[in-house]
């Protein structure tokens, strides 16, 4: 799916604050630390570990998870007497069978990330203070109906382990991004220089995924280059219905595209975002959104795709017999393709083909297409004045006539203040912050199909 997040728009907004311990930066031969720069902020020093430490699994002082905010405390479930927090010394790789094995009493997550820096412009600092702005906004979007509920916890809680600073190795090849040689490569595994804290080994991008030191690895791309990395791209170990591995399948296309086939062999999922420093927030939180909906795309994990694609308002062919599967199918411009008859009567428009829907709304709304949009993207002030009902902040709950998720109305105004927020703006970020919120996170109030209580859907990302 395409998204207008591949040209600037505005500066990137400064970071929501700085986390206690900061990772380490690592730079090319030919490039200065980031602390050596003249851009603003503290220099960021090297990762240790104090004497008689207390150590995350293979030794690496990571950063101290951030606090919540006062007003947010995080409760504990009723199920889950105690805290538990992922990664733990327990487990910490991407698809560990611990994660559906516990998935119920997980409180928190806390996923480690690599940030590479490949945009010449910007340095290490640099990348890393944004990295840090787009995880505050997908933290704030883990706050299960957070719009209305302040004492909402955050449930992605990210920590950034490592910086690599090297705007002049960009992983390429002939027409694309250069997957083997970024998961795969010893020689880039040595400019990104990150040792295993037990062994002194130097570990490729693939090893630190394997290992559970990272859980995604954050790219920082030049703007206009077309061989960058491109929003989120995914290779996903493929479950059935029983919450089991399938023993060597992994779906190269869980994000949003494809990695070449044979290009990344690691044995966990691996979790590739791209960051625009020219751009918001906003627009790193649009393109992780769409990592969420390759996930269910997919059907890499039955449970998640059998519970979400009628939240994000995918199969409209099967529930409503329109000649497309979902609003993707609508030209990318700004040609009407959906017309409000009435906030639940939709037709289309010429963007799209013949389609009658009396009786809309069961559903919430995907990154491109909130409840209102008449065309792609039309999630910003042009939308004023369109309502449309919904049962997004009403889910699976069941709690209207007829056992149905009750319904209401959803305008812009309704995100405005999300999406007018310089900490969430950019790429229609407000929205997105908005929809997430409604998704069946920690402590949710929803019903899966079996009608038993759903389960949070962030832990998937990571199985």
């Amino acid at each position: 799916m395409a998204c207008s997040n591949s040209s600037p728009d505005q500066e990137p907004r400064a970071s929501l604050g700085e986390t206690p311990g900061a990772p380490e930066v690592a730079t090319s031969a030919n490039e200065p630390a980031a602390g050596d720069s003249d851009a603003p902020g503290e220099p960021v020093p090297e990762l240790s570990a104090p004497p008689n430490s207390e150590l995350s699994p293979g030794g690496i002082a990571l950063e101290t998870p951030t606090p919540a905010p006062e007003t947010s405390p995080v409760a504990t479930p009723p199920a889950s007497p105690e805290p538990l927090v992922w990664p733990n010394p327990e487990s910490s790789t991407n698809s560990d069978p611990w994660l559906p094995e516990h998935h119920d009493r997980i409180t928190r997550l806390e996923p480690r990330v690599l940030v590479v820096n490949f945009d010449e412009t910007k340095d290490g600092a640099a990348a890393l203070a944004f990295a840090r702005t787009a995880g505050a906004a997908f933290a704030e979007a883990s706050r299960y109906h957070g719009f209305r509920d302040a004492s909402a916890p955050a449930f992605l809680n990210y920590q950034f382990v490592k910086v690599a600073n090297l705007p002049n190795n960009k992983t390429r090849v002939a027409n694309g991004f250069g997957f083997n040689e970024f998961l795969h490569s010893t020689e880039f595994a040595n400019l990104v220089g990150f040792q295993n804290p037990n062994t002194g080994a130097t570990l490729t991008v693939c090893q630190m995924f394997e290992q559970g030191f990272i859980n995604e690895a954050w790219v920082a791309e030049p703007p206009a280059d077309n061989n960058k990395l491109y929003e989120t791209l995914v290779r996903a170990q493929v479950y059935d219905a029983n919450f089991q591995h399938i023993a060597g399948r992994f779906d190269d296309c869980a994000g949003n595209g494809c990695i070449p086939r044979n290009q990344v062999t690691c044995g966990v999922t691996v979790r590739l975002n791209e960051l625009n420093l020219s751009r918001g927030p906003g627009c790193a939180t649009h393109a992780q959104g769409h990592g969420i909906e390759g996930l269910i795309r997919r059907n890499v994990i039955p449970y998640l795709t059998s519970n979400a694609r009628r939240f994000f308002n995918f199969g409209l062919d099967t529930r409503y017999g329109t000649p497309f599967a979902d609003f993707y199918a609508c030209s990318y411009d700004t040609t009407p393709c959906i017309n409000y008859v009435t906030p639940t009567h939709l037709t289309n428009g010429p963007g799209l083909p013949a389609f009658d829907i009396p009786a809309f709304g069961d559903g919430c709304g995907n990154v491109h297409f909130a409840p209102h949009s008449r065309f792609q993207y039309d999630y910003e002030r042009q939308s004023a004045g369109v309502s449309a009902e919904t049962s997004c902040e009403h889910y699976g709950m069941g709690d209207g006539s007829n056992g149905q998720d009750q319904r209401n109305l959803v305008s812009y105004d309704t995100y405005r203040a999300y999406n007018e927020n310089p900490a969430y703006r950019d790429c229609g970020g407000g929205w997105s912050i908005y929809m997430r919120q409604n998704v069946p996170g920690y402590q949710n109030l929803a019903k899966d199909t079996a009608g038993k209580p759903m389960q949070n859907w962030w832990p998937f990302l990571f199985y």
